[in-house]
């Protein structure tokens, strides 16, 4: 759960991520999620910038040629810094209303893989956005202390984080980052399989936001089948629009073997942790966060591959926020734990 902290000054927190962007307040918790998206008419030579958001999410795959809508945020790559720059100030104006404290330190959680370029771009987004200061921090990280996960203590801590473009694999003790790795799977990627398996199984061909519908839908009802996920799209050998049924527990069962690399991912931290910590997770399991652990059978799927507990953590979606949240009120732990 996101605490309610007391106010301070101008500070703000934000959770940058491929599908959603989330702005916290301290004392006030989350104020705003809205879609990664941004639309921009590309007639114009400084491509005027036509929608952001909920709003440009709703022209993906609806536009003509002449406007482009996408995801400017790729897992641990950016497409555009510019559209990231208004994207970021798009998200700011809402949450806050128009009025963006004067020059307020930001805390921002991006994926663990995003380059050092990237890096730079988004700190100096925000710093043309007005920021004094701009603290950036692992998402892993963050989601390991907003799930309030035990890791001041002498205790090795297991998190798994399934974001929309990456997921990240992160063992943490004693308040310090002990390893990590960053594997390029997340919900974008069962988006994918689920086109590619509505295709083959249907035959017709439907659309990201579609597949991405069909997905939260299956989510929302785990471990059954759910009789009313219909969808249309496009018959695959006359082009004809036409309606079909899915059945969500073969979807889920064909679409998981997508997931495989984050057990792969997993894997590798775990060979390369002590003998202490290891059986620290042993004792006491893996922590799933992010949107993508609430897919069905991705915690059977991580259990059985490794032999160790599996939970879902308290609010998945929203741990990472929540941590930034968290780290704001412990300065000193937010800049050890921050990028250099």
């Amino acid at each position: 759960m996101l605490r309610d902290f007391g106010r301070r000054q101008a500070e703000l927190a934000i959770d940058l991520g491929t599908t959603n962007t989330r702005i916290g307040v301290p004392g006030r918790g989350l104020v705003l999620e809205m879609p990664s998206v941004v639309a921009v008419d590309q007639r114009n030579p400084s491509r005027r910038v036509v929608a952001v958001g909920e709003e440009a999410r709703e022209m993906l795959g609806r536009t003509p040629e002449h406007i482009r809508a996408c995801r400017p945020i790729r897992g641990t790559a950016f497409d555009d810094y510019g559209l990231v720059q208004e994207l970021l100030d798009h998200a700011l104006r809402t949450a806050l209303h128009g009025k963006i404290p004067h020059r307020p330190s930001i805390t921002i959680a991006l994926s663990h893989g995003t380059e050092e370029v990237a890096r730079r771009a988004i700190q100096d987004s925000a710093r043309a956005i007005g920021a004094r200061e701009v603290v950036l921090i692992p998402k892993g990280v963050a989601a390991a202390v907003g799930s309030e996960l035990p890791i001041q203590e002498p205790l090795g801590t297991l998190l798994v984080d399934i974001g929309g473009g990456s997921s990240e694999v992160v063992l943490m003790s004693l308040g310090g980052l002990i390893d990590h790795e960053v594997v390029p799977v997340g919900g974008e990627k069962i988006d994918e399989a689920i086109k590619a398996w509505v295709g083959s199984a249907c035959g017709v061909s439907i659309g990201d936001r579609t597949a991405e519908s069909i997905k939260l839908r299956v989510a929302r009802t785990p471990n059954q089948t759910d009789p009313g996920i219909v969808v249309t799209g496009r018959d695959n050998q006359t082009g004809i629009p036409r309606e079909v049924r899915i059945d969500s527990l073969n979807l889920a069962s064909a679409i998981l073997p997508t997931l495989v690399p984050i057990i792969d991912g997993l894997q590798a931290v775990l060979a390369r942790t002590t003998p202490e910590l290891s059986s620290d997770v042993a004792d006491h399991g893996i922590v799933l966060t992010g949107g993508g652990a609430l897919f069905p059978g991705v915690v059977p799927l991580l259990r059985d591959a490794t032999g160790l507990p599996v939970v879902l953590g308290e609010n998945p979606q929203l741990a990472t926020i929540a941590g930034v949240l968290d780290l704001q009120q412990i300065p000193d732990q937010l800049h050890r734990l921050a990028w250099r």
